[in-house]
């Protein structure tokens, strides 16, 4: 394992076909530094960023990842080992209607959010897979039925936000977005969030492919805090 600290994250996206309504969740586990923090968001047409962070959860106990403090549940729980994941959330999330507050003083309406989802694996992976999500979210009365594509993966070791980059998709047939394919990203829904003093900027994209392909994903790039963002 070498010497450094011992983080491990597990990370969770959903996204409609056409981009319309996507969410993430992220349970970073800093077992060196005895913490955990907790991400957790929705976008969509119409409707503002509703979004979760805390970076002073306590670890989680127990094969379910299951945290819990002040105003925040979640568990994340591998049904079938390598196929099948859920994820509860219930939780007092801020909605923002600048996204970009989150990188300030994260000022907002509190609103109820909630996760009953799913995960079931499309193909074999090791540290992210491509999946078939379903389930509900529930924001404020709003009881949203999930019917989506999404990915969801493992991460090991203290992330390098500086160079940060992701890019998980699929194309609206469903097939999974590969990194060979050619596609343009069209951001339409911004969730950022502060990353241990970076801004990490997440969008929730349009897909664009040869031959009038469409699809729809996540994408995150992280720069610092001081200065403007730059692509």
């Amino acid at each position: 394992m070498g010497t450094g600290p011992d983080v491990r994250a597990a990370w969770f996206d959903f996204a409609t076909a056409d981009g319309s309504f996507g969410g993430s969740v992220r349970l970073a586990r800093d077992v060196t530094g005895g913490r955990a923090v907790y991400w957790a968001c929705v976008v969509g047409d119409g409707r503002p960023l509703v979004t979760v962070r805390d970076d002073e959860v306590p670890l989680p106990r127990g094969t379910s990842l299951e945290v819990r403090t002040s105003g925040l549940w979640s568990a994340m729980h591998t049904e079938t080992p390598g196929e099948h994941w859920s994820v509860g959330l219930e939780a007092f999330a801020l909605s923002l209607d600048d996204p970009t507050d989150a990188w300030a003083d994260e000022r907002g309406d509190l609103v109820p959010l909630g996760f009953d989802l799913e995960w079931e694996a499309t193909a074999l992976g090791t540290t992210a897979q491509p999946c078939l999500v379903t389930g509900e979210v529930l924001v404020g009365t709003e009881q949203i039925e999930v019917e989506a594509r999404g990915w969801r993966g493992d991460d090991h070791g203290v992330p390098d936000w500086g160079g940060w980059s992701r890019r998980t998709g699929h194309w609206s047939d469903g097939t999974p977005l590969a990194k060979a394919d050619d596609a343009t990203w069209t951001p339409l829904h911004e969730a950022p969030v502060l990353a241990d003093g970076f801004r990490l900027q997440r969008s929730l994209c349009r897909l664009d492919g040869p031959t009038g392909r469409r699809g729809a994903g996540w994408w995150e790039r992280v720069h610092p805090v001081v200065g403007e963002l730059v692509e």
